[in-house]
């Protein structure tokens, strides 16, 4: 289930869970219990929809990086501030996607 999360839309990931949670009840050799149930789809659900929005946050990291990349490499004033920051003393250390790779 969460290996596909990282390609499902949420309410799949969400519906999936459920339907896990389901599964696991029925076929499980202890006694029904919708207390049990209930924590099972709060689990998978919840693990479910948290791996699917760390890949989703992944995702957006790597477009912003590529854009500032781009913006970096191309832009003169982006160039005059590189070198500015560079040759000053500050105590931030540039982005690893402004370096070259």
């Amino acid at each position: 289930m969460f290996m596909v999360a990282a390609f499902l839309p949420r309410w799949v990931v969400a519906l999936l869970g459920v339907c896990c949670a389901i599964l696991a009840e029925m076929f499980s050799s202890l006694p029904p219990s919708l207390l049990r149930l209930g924590f099972e789809i709060l689990a998978l659900g919840g693990c479910g929809l948290f791996v699917c929005e760390l890949n989703r946050n992944r995702r957006l990291t790597l477009q912003v990086e590529a854009r500032l990349k781009a913006m970096v490499e191309t832009s003169p004033a982006a160039i005059g501030l590189w070198m500015g920051v560079a040759s000053s003393n500050w105590p931030i250390t540039l982005p690893r996607l402004a370096r070259p790779a």
